[in-house]
């Protein structure tokens, strides 16, 4: 992994708009989403809609859902995006515009470019309703992986934990070294899958972070914080013990020292 993102754009981003529609799409998923409608009005409703139709887990996070694009192609997860804080339920699911989307998806684009562990970016969809927006932020989507928070829950046994732990610390620490700040580090934002005799993991959601830097040890410390009072809000504290809390970091330690 090396430690800094490459200064040049690693995926070139186009816009189209088709009346109150906009479609922000990366290089590869501009030719399987023109063959499956987009950015057509109508099916861009659709994708939305099937957003709000989707899933609304207990971890938090916005509904999501997946949907295939054509042929061969791989799965599609769409995230509805929402305004977050304790103001976000009284905007309903719109947005006030697209800037944060648009950073979200370069900065996202960019990482993955760079090998980091963040989902590859598609497109964002988004539809104007009188001065505000309704958008999704769309990603490949990562088969049999689930949130931390789901994963914990689940009651893996103890040295899947171990493994998913120390899987976390390196991923984290990853992009630690590559400068991003996240904007909401907590355990709905870890994805976990689990592979014999190891896991994976990665980091999603990067709405409101941003690149600078290798990070100092006080916003290291920081950001790890946020993911111990998650586990502790979540009440989850308990299923995560003294080994795979240790294990993480390791592996966070490892990674930072690679």
């Amino acid at each position: 992994m090396k430690s800094r993102v490459p200064e040049e754009k690693t995926s070139t981003l186009r816009e189209f708009r088709n009346r109150q529609t906009v479609w922000i799409v990366t290089d590869p998923f501009e030719a399987p989403g023109r063959a499956a409608g987009l950015p057509d009005a109508v099916i861009a409703e659709k994708w939305l809609e099937a957003c709000l139709n989707g899933d609304n887990p207990t971890s938090g996070r916005a509904p999501t859902r997946t949907e295939t694009l054509a042929n061969n192609q791989p799965k599609i997860h769409i995230r509805r995006s929402l305004h977050g804080g304790w103001l976000g339920p009284l905007w309903r699911g719109y947005r006030a515009g697209l800037g944060r989307l648009k950073s979200e998806i370069e900065l996202t684009a960019r990482l993955h470019a760079a090998g980091a562990p963040v989902p590859e970016p598609a497109f964002i969809i988004a539809k104007r309703d009188g001065i505000l927006w309704r958008a999704a932020f769309c990603t490949v989507h990562i088969e049999d992986a689930v949130d931390a928070i789901r994963f914990l829950q689940s009651g893996p046994q103890n040295a899947t934990l171990q493994n998913a732990a120390q899987a976390a610390g390196r991923a984290v620490a990853n992009l630690h070294r590559l400068g991003l700040r996240h904007g909401d580090l907590h355990l709905g934002n870890l994805l976990i899958r689990e592979q014999q005799p190891d896991c994976q993991a990665w980091v999603i959601d990067l709405d409101g972070s941003h690149l600078g830097p290798p990070l100092s040890a006080k916003e290291k410390r920081r950001q790890l914080d946020r993911l111990c009072r998650s586990l502790k809000k979540r009440g989850l504290i308990d299923r995560c013990g003294p080994e795979a809390q240790s294990a993480f970091l390791e592996g966070y330690s490892a990674a930072c020292s690679d």
